[in-house]
Parts: structure tokens; C-alpha cells; sequence
């Protein structure tokens, strides 16, 4: 039967099927679109400013490259003052002993864990420094031997990447602050360490040394 605008009611109901899901497949796209728009959004919480997406005008180097890390020179910090740890000599003389040896600054210990595959130079040592021998050899440090002793630090990091680290007993942190102070001013990295008189001083390299958060610092 034709109705008056000479269409079927067949036809005029497959006229509304149509725009029936053409409504709902532009319903589906303007949702999917919403969505889309919130998930990808920055989240901030409520009071957060807007990051700013303006160039900075200024660029800072970095201090480091993190490929290619620093060697350390080790010092012992007391209340009689700053001097150099003979590693190297510790090192070769547990090395010559194949396990612990002394030297004039304290006895190592030193095990070398060939079965560890995935660093063949992993090791671990303890240091039991000898407190009176070094204490002898150390120094406070005035104004002036304060300035050439952060210079030196500072020449030997631009030439050699040789970085100090200062292993601080609890009567050397007056001792340790203007030098610690002076070099981070100086741009020389610097770090530093708490010793106990009654503890052994640890050393280790291994993977998990490596893995651990802040390892790269």
C-alpha cells in the first residue's frame, strides 16, 4: 500500500532501520573519540600548574659522561685529618697472597668468586685500617693546603676522570665539610662514605652492586 508521499511503509521503515544505525555508529565514534581525548590527557592533580612547553634558554652540561664512570681515589677523614688509602697497595699485596695480607695502613681481606659468570672481575674485600698509623699520617688542612689539596682533586678529575672519595670516621665531619663543600663548588664530584672505628670497611663489584638503585650516581 502507498501512502501519500509515494513511499511503502516497507520502504519508509528501511529508511528508519538506516538512520537508526547511522545515529548509533556516529554515537560509538563520538564516545571512542571522547575516551581517546580523556585517556590521552596529562593527569594532574588538582592545584598543579601546566608544565610549560617554552625551549629553556639555558643549557646545563652535565658533570659526568655516565658511559665512561670515574676511578676513585680513597682517603680516610678523622679527627686528625685527611690522608690518601694505598689501595693499589693493598690490592697487589692480597693479590701476591692469593687472600688477606697487611701493609703498613691495615690488613685486607679479599675473595675473587670466579663462578659468578656474568662479571668475571667480581670480587669483595674488607679493609681493617691500622687507626694509628694512619692517624700519624694525616694532616689538617689550612685555608691555603685547603685550596691546592681542591685544585689537585680538580686536575687529577680533568685529566684522569679520578674522582676522590672520602671514607669518614664519626670524629671527621668538621673535617670533611669544607673539603666536601669546596669541591662540589669547584664542579669536582666527590663522594663520601660513614666509617665505623669497630667495622671493617667494605669494597665490592659485582652485578648487584650495579643493579642497585643509584649505582650510576
Amino acid at each position: 500500500m502507498m501512502g501519500d508521499d509515494g513511499l511503502s511503509a516497507a520502504g519508509r521503515d528501511t529508511e528508519t532501520g538506516f538512520l537508526d544505525v547511522a545515529a548509533n555508529a556516529l554515537a560509538v565514534m563520538i564516545l571512542a573519540t571522547m575516551l581517546l581525548v580523556v585517556v590521552a590527557a596529562p593527569l594532574r592533580l588538582p592545584g598543579d600548574t601546566p608544565p610549560d612547553t617554552h625551549e629553556a634558554r639555558l643549557r646545563f652540561p652535565t658533570d659526568s659522561d655516565p658511559v665512561m664512570r670515574p676511578l676513585y681515589r680513597y682517603f680516610l677523614v678523622s679527627d686528625a685529618g685527611v690522608v690518601a688509602i694505598d689501595l693499589d697497595g693493598l690490592a697487589r699485596a692480597c693479590m701476591a697472597a692469593a687472600g688477606d695480607a697487611r701493609t703498613a695502613q691495615g690488613q685486607m681481606g679479599l675473595i675473587v668468586d670466579r663462578r659468578a659468570r656474568r662479571d668475571w672481575n667480581h670480587y669483595r674485600a674488607s679493609l681493617r685500617p691500622d687507626y694509628a698509623v694512619l692517624k700519624a699520617q694525616s694532616r689538617q688542612l689550612d685555608v691555603e693546603e685547603l685550596a691546592a689539596f681542591v685544585a689537585t682533586l680538580g686536575e687529577d678529575y680533568a685529566r684522569a676522570r679520578v674522582s676522590p672519595t672520602f671514607l669518614v670516621l664519626p670524629d671527621g665531619l668538621a673535617t670533611v665539610a669544607p673539603i666536601y663543600w669546596a669541591l662540589r663548588e669547584a664542579g669536582t664530584p666527590v663522594r663520601w662514605f660513614a666509617a665505623r672505628y669497630e667495622a671493617a670497611i667494605p669494597f665490592e663489584h659485582s652485578a648487584r652492586v650495579f643493579e642497585l638503585p643509584g649505582a650510576l650516581d
